[in-house]
Protein backbone atom coordinates (compact mmCIF):
# COMPACT_ATOMS: atom_id res chain seq x y z
CA UNK A 1 0.00 0.00 0.00
CA UNK A 2 3.01 2.26 -0.05
CA UNK A 3 3.58 4.83 -2.72
CA UNK A 4 0.10 6.30 -3.00
CA UNK A 5 -3.20 6.95 -1.32
CA UNK A 6 -5.74 4.20 -0.90
CA UNK A 7 -8.63 4.46 -3.33
CA UNK A 8 -12.23 3.33 -3.45
CA UNK A 9 -13.71 1.49 -6.41
CA UNK A 10 -14.87 4.84 -7.75
CA UNK A 11 -11.28 6.04 -7.85
CA UNK A 12 -11.62 8.53 -4.99
CA UNK A 13 -8.65 8.57 -2.61
CA UNK A 14 -9.31 7.53 0.95
CA UNK A 15 -6.93 7.48 3.90
CA UNK A 16 -7.16 5.17 6.87
CA UNK A 17 -10.23 4.55 8.98
CA UNK A 18 -9.26 7.32 11.35
CA UNK A 19 -8.66 9.91 8.66
CA UNK A 20 -11.05 9.68 5.77
CA UNK A 21 -12.32 12.34 3.47
CA UNK A 22 -15.74 13.85 4.09
CA UNK A 23 -18.55 14.12 1.58
CA UNK A 24 -19.66 17.53 0.42
CA UNK A 25 -22.52 19.02 2.40
CA UNK A 26 -25.94 20.10 1.26
CA UNK A 27 -28.98 18.67 -0.46
CA UNK A 28 -31.40 16.19 0.96
CA UNK A 29 -28.71 13.65 1.67
CA UNK A 30 -29.93 10.84 -0.55
CA UNK A 31 -29.21 12.06 -4.04
CA UNK A 32 -26.21 10.63 -5.95
CA UNK A 33 -23.06 12.63 -5.69
CA UNK A 34 -21.26 14.05 -8.69
CA UNK A 35 -17.70 12.97 -9.36
CA UNK A 36 -15.19 15.08 -7.54
CA UNK A 37 -17.80 16.36 -5.09
CA UNK A 38 -16.00 15.09 -2.03
CA UNK A 39 -13.75 17.38 -0.15
CA UNK A 40 -10.12 16.30 -0.11
CA UNK A 41 -7.48 16.98 2.49
CA UNK A 42 -4.30 18.92 2.11
CA UNK A 43 -1.18 16.74 1.74
CA UNK A 44 0.46 16.01 5.03
CA UNK A 45 -2.47 17.20 7.12
CA UNK A 46 -5.16 15.13 8.86
CA UNK A 47 -3.89 11.83 7.51
CA UNK A 48 -3.77 10.11 10.92
CA UNK A 49 -1.86 6.89 11.39
CA UNK A 50 -0.83 4.46 8.67
CA UNK A 51 -2.32 1.01 9.38
CA UNK A 52 -0.62 -2.23 8.31
CA UNK A 53 -1.13 -3.17 4.68
CA UNK A 54 -3.63 -5.96 5.40
CA UNK A 55 -5.74 -3.69 7.59
CA UNK A 56 -5.46 -0.86 5.08
CA UNK A 57 -6.71 -3.16 2.33
CA UNK A 58 -9.65 -4.15 4.51
CA UNK A 59 -10.54 -0.51 5.15
CA UNK A 60 -10.26 0.20 1.43
CA UNK A 61 -12.62 -2.67 0.70
CA UNK A 62 -15.09 -1.44 3.33
CA UNK A 63 -15.00 2.11 1.97
CA UNK A 64 -15.66 0.86 -1.56
CA UNK A 65 -18.78 -1.12 -0.70
CA UNK A 66 -22.10 -0.05 -2.25
CA UNK A 67 -24.69 1.29 0.21
CA UNK A 68 -26.55 -1.96 0.94
CA UNK A 69 -23.40 -3.98 1.40
CA UNK A 70 -21.99 -1.21 3.58
CA UNK A 71 -25.03 -1.54 5.84
CA UNK A 72 -24.49 -5.30 6.02
CA UNK A 73 -20.82 -4.73 6.85
CA UNK A 74 -21.76 -2.25 9.59
CA UNK A 75 -24.18 -4.79 11.06
CA UNK A 76 -21.48 -7.48 10.97
CA UNK A 77 -18.94 -5.17 12.62
CA UNK A 78 -21.46 -4.39 15.35
CA UNK A 79 -22.02 -8.09 15.97
CA UNK A 80 -18.25 -8.58 16.06
CA UNK A 81 -17.87 -5.82 18.65
CA UNK A 82 -20.26 -7.66 20.98
CA UNK A 83 -17.57 -10.32 21.44
CA UNK A 84 -15.75 -7.79 23.63
CA UNK A 85 -18.56 -8.04 26.19
CA UNK A 86 -18.89 -10.76 28.85
CA UNK A 87 -18.53 -13.68 28.90
CA UNK A 88 -15.96 -13.71 26.07
CA UNK A 89 -14.11 -10.43 26.80
CA UNK A 90 -12.47 -10.48 23.34
CA UNK A 91 -11.44 -6.84 23.64
CA UNK A 92 -9.09 -6.89 20.65
CA UNK A 93 -12.00 -7.21 18.22
CA UNK A 94 -12.74 -3.55 18.92
CA UNK A 95 -9.53 -2.65 17.08
CA UNK A 96 -11.31 -3.82 13.95
CA UNK A 97 -14.97 -3.16 14.72
CA UNK A 98 -14.68 0.53 15.62
CA UNK A 99 -12.12 1.67 12.99
CA UNK A 100 -14.09 -0.39 10.47
CA UNK A 101 -17.16 1.67 11.28
CA UNK A 102 -15.12 4.85 10.85
CA UNK A 103 -13.96 3.62 7.44
CA UNK A 104 -17.56 3.11 6.36
CA UNK A 105 -18.57 6.51 7.71
CA UNK A 106 -15.69 8.24 5.95
CA UNK A 107 -16.89 6.87 2.62
CA UNK A 108 -20.59 7.67 3.18
CA UNK A 109 -21.87 10.17 0.62
CA UNK A 110 -24.57 11.73 2.81
CA UNK A 111 -25.41 12.28 6.44
CA UNK A 112 -28.44 10.02 6.08
CA UNK A 113 -26.28 7.13 4.94
CA UNK A 114 -23.91 7.81 7.81
CA UNK A 115 -26.83 7.71 10.24
CA UNK A 116 -28.03 4.41 8.82
CA UNK A 117 -24.53 2.96 9.12
CA UNK A 118 -24.41 3.95 12.78
CA UNK A 119 -27.87 2.46 13.30
CA UNK A 120 -26.84 -0.84 11.69
CA UNK A 121 -23.64 -1.03 13.75
CA UNK A 122 -25.52 -0.22 16.95
CA UNK A 123 -28.20 -2.83 16.19
CA UNK A 124 -25.59 -5.53 15.63
CA UNK A 125 -23.72 -4.60 18.80
CA UNK A 126 -26.87 -4.54 20.94
CA UNK A 127 -28.34 -7.69 19.43
CA UNK A 128 -25.14 -9.63 20.05
CA UNK A 129 -24.95 -8.35 23.62
CA UNK A 130 -28.58 -8.95 24.60
CA UNK A 131 -28.89 -12.66 23.80
CA UNK A 132 -29.43 -13.33 27.50
CA UNK A 133 -32.87 -11.68 27.36
CA UNK A 134 -34.11 -14.75 25.51
CA UNK A 135 -32.68 -17.03 28.19
CA UNK A 136 -34.61 -15.09 30.85
CA UNK A 137 -37.87 -15.61 28.96
CA UNK A 138 -37.22 -19.34 28.71
CA UNK A 139 -37.53 -19.67 32.47
CA UNK A 140 -41.29 -19.73 31.83
CA UNK A 141 -41.61 -20.73 28.15
CA UNK A 142 -45.28 -21.65 28.39
CA UNK A 143 -46.11 -18.04 29.23
CA UNK A 144 -43.52 -16.05 27.33
CA UNK A 145 -42.68 -18.19 24.27
CA UNK A 146 -44.17 -15.60 21.90
CA UNK A 147 -41.68 -12.97 23.11
CA UNK A 148 -38.62 -15.12 22.44
CA UNK A 149 -38.10 -14.03 18.79
CA UNK A 150 -39.08 -10.42 19.55
CA UNK A 151 -37.50 -9.35 22.83
CA UNK A 152 -33.82 -9.12 21.90
CA UNK A 153 -34.37 -7.54 18.44
CA UNK A 154 -36.86 -5.02 19.86
CA UNK A 155 -34.49 -3.94 22.62
CA UNK A 156 -31.59 -3.85 20.17
CA UNK A 157 -33.57 -1.60 17.81
CA UNK A 158 -34.03 0.96 20.58
CA UNK A 159 -30.45 0.70 21.81
CA UNK A 160 -29.18 1.12 18.23
CA UNK A 161 -30.44 4.71 18.21
CA UNK A 162 -27.64 5.70 20.58
CA UNK A 163 -25.01 4.83 17.96
CA UNK A 164 -26.42 7.38 15.51
CA UNK A 165 -25.09 10.60 17.17
CA UNK A 166 -21.43 9.45 17.13
CA UNK A 167 -21.83 8.28 13.54
CA UNK A 168 -23.17 11.67 12.47
CA UNK A 169 -20.46 13.49 14.42
CA UNK A 170 -17.77 11.45 12.66
CA UNK A 171 -19.31 12.21 9.27
CA UNK A 172 -19.69 15.95 9.78
CA UNK A 173 -16.26 16.59 11.28
CA UNK A 174 -13.04 16.82 9.23
CA UNK A 175 -10.61 13.90 9.34
CA UNK A 176 -7.92 13.58 11.96
CA UNK A 177 -8.07 14.30 15.67
CA UNK A 178 -11.22 16.41 15.35
CA UNK A 179 -13.15 13.48 13.95
CA UNK A 180 -11.84 11.13 16.63
CA UNK A 181 -12.56 13.61 19.44
CA UNK A 182 -16.04 14.33 18.13
CA UNK A 183 -16.79 10.65 17.65
CA UNK A 184 -15.68 9.78 21.19
CA UNK A 185 -17.40 12.81 22.72
CA UNK A 186 -20.70 12.13 20.96
CA UNK A 187 -20.54 8.49 22.01
CA UNK A 188 -19.96 9.50 25.64
CA UNK A 189 -22.92 11.88 25.48
CA UNK A 190 -25.10 9.17 23.94
CA UNK A 191 -24.16 6.80 26.76
CA UNK A 192 -25.15 9.46 29.30
CA UNK A 193 -28.53 9.78 27.59
CA UNK A 194 -28.92 6.01 27.61
CA UNK A 195 -28.70 6.01 31.40
CA UNK A 196 -31.69 8.38 31.60
CA UNK A 197 -34.00 7.94 28.60
CA UNK A 198 -36.58 5.13 28.49
CA UNK A 199 -36.08 4.66 32.26
CA UNK A 200 -32.38 3.97 31.62
CA UNK A 201 -30.75 0.75 30.53
CA UNK A 202 -27.53 -0.01 32.42
CA UNK A 203 -26.59 -3.19 30.55
CA UNK A 204 -23.68 -3.46 28.12
CA UNK A 205 -22.13 0.00 28.49
CA UNK A 206 -19.64 0.73 25.72
CA UNK A 207 -16.88 1.22 28.31
CA UNK A 208 -17.35 -2.24 29.82
CA UNK A 209 -14.55 -3.83 27.73
CA UNK A 210 -12.14 -1.18 29.07
CA UNK A 211 -12.61 -2.63 32.55
CA UNK A 212 -11.49 -5.99 31.18
CA UNK A 213 -8.50 -4.61 29.31
CA UNK A 214 -7.37 -2.37 32.20
CA UNK A 215 -8.68 -3.97 35.39
CA UNK A 216 -8.55 -2.09 38.67
CA UNK A 217 -6.82 -4.28 41.28
CA UNK A 218 -8.90 -2.58 43.98
CA UNK A 219 -12.09 -4.03 42.48
CA UNK A 220 -12.66 -7.69 43.36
Amino acid sequence: MSGGALRTRAGRPIPSAVASTSPSRGGTGDEPEAAGGRRGTAPGRGEGFAPPDAVARLFTWLAGLPPRRALAAALALGLLSALALPPLHAVLVLLLAVPGLLALLGAATSWRRAGRLGLAWGFGHSLGGLYWVTEALLTDPARWWWLVPLAAPALAAVMALYAVPPALAAWFLPPGWRRLAGFAGAWTFAEMLRSVLFTGFPWNPRTHPAGTAFPDPRVR
